[in-house]
């Protein structure tokens, strides 16, 4: 279970969008290198870096050198800029850790260099505690939580979606009870978390109460409706909304799919292409497979037509549902 700590929040225009992105990806070696938490405030000599004049600039150089290294996953490149950096920031240590924190089997490199910046501030505890959560799973990111000597609502947000995504609900609204403070992702997390575990009813109720609903709570109750074969109810929900994205139509046009509905389905694909929506790969292979529940060769082959005027031929899920349909259809020429 969470456990009650105090600790100092702080607020910073930090985005937890990539850890949200990656939620689906979490890693979960059986064993995860860890060491021994150290404060890094606890018998410092480390004074504040400060830089001025050419020194500042070119620590700047640097940063924005490691930065671009680390894009493009060239992390040899990017330690051997931060190597010969006579002088160095805490965004000096973050990129790097960056770099670290995103490559697969460098957790303990990654925890090494946090532990040797001098002053640690909220990016470089969110870093690590995203490494540790996609890295070595729940329980060490849970660990590393509960030592941090400071949090933001990213912080809070991130150990928030690990609990959700490992089906852990209890703990879940647990930790989000306790939260300092919530945003749209926190409220987010939590509704999709109770529509993933099959848990509609309380998704309803966060739904109803969270103080803004954006598409991404939206869509969320229309995914959960489906999963429920509660048609109807996802309709209502869909044609209620303020606004939508392509991953809304998407809920809807598979959803039909799954339900039995290929039909109505296919109709909805129209209306959105007509609308001005582009299909994405996971858009076609509903629509394919609902050609194929329905035997109709016919409708299969305009939505061939249609791939064929655009990039989507060249994806593989799109060729692969091709196939799946004119097999389907009993059409092999």
């Amino acid at each position: 279970m969470i456990q009650r700590r105090q600790f100092r929040t702080t607020h910073y225009g930090y985005s937890i969008l990539n850890a949200l992105l990656q939620l689906s990806s979490y890693h979960k070696p059986s064993f995860c290198p860890t060491t021994k938490w150290k404060n890094p405030y606890e018998n410092s000599n480390h004074n504040p870096i400060h830089c001025h004049g050419n020194n500042l600039d070119g620590v700047k150089s640097s940063n924005r050198m490691i930065t671009e290294y680390i894009r493009q996953g060239d992390l040899n490149s990017a330690y051997n800029v931060f190597k010969n950096m006579s002088i160095r920031t805490t965004i000096t240590y973050n990129s790097l850790l960056t770099g670290y924190a995103k490559t697969a089997g460098r957790v303990q490199d990654a925890r090494q260099l946090f532990d040797k910046i001098p002053e640690p501030d909220i990016v470089s505890y969110n870093t690590m505690l995203n490494c540790y959560m996609r890295n070595c799973g729940i329980k060490a990111a849970q660990a590393f939580f509960d030592q941090m000597l400071v949090r933001d609502t990213v912080s809070w947000n991130t150990m928030l979606s690990g609990l959700c995504q490992n089906g852990m609900m209890d703990d879940a609204r647990q930790l989000f009870d306790e939260m300092p403070e919530r945003n749209n992702v926190s409220w987010n997390v939590m509704i999709s978390g109770y529509v993933a575990t099959g848990d509609i009813v309380v998704a309803e109720k966060l739904f109803r109460n969270a103080p803004v609903k954006c598409v991404v709570a939206w869509t969320a109750m229309v995914t959960g409706y489906m999963k429920s074969r509660k048609v109807d109810l996802a309709e209502k929900m869909f044609d209620e909304m303020p606004e939508r994205n392509l991953v809304t139509w998407n809920t809807m046009v598979s959803g039909y799919v799954d339900n039995g509905r290929a039909e109505d389905g296919l109709k909805l694909f129209r209306t959105m292409v007509e609308t001005g929506v582009k299909p994405n790969s996971s858009t076609i292979s509903s629509v394919l497979l609902g050609c194929s529940n329905l035997s109709s060769l016919k409708l299969g082959k305009q939505v061939h037509q249609f791939i064929n005027k655009s990039p989507l031929s060249l994806h593989t899920m799109v060729n692969t549902s091709l196939i799946s349909m004119y097999s389907k259809c009993r059409n092999f020429t």
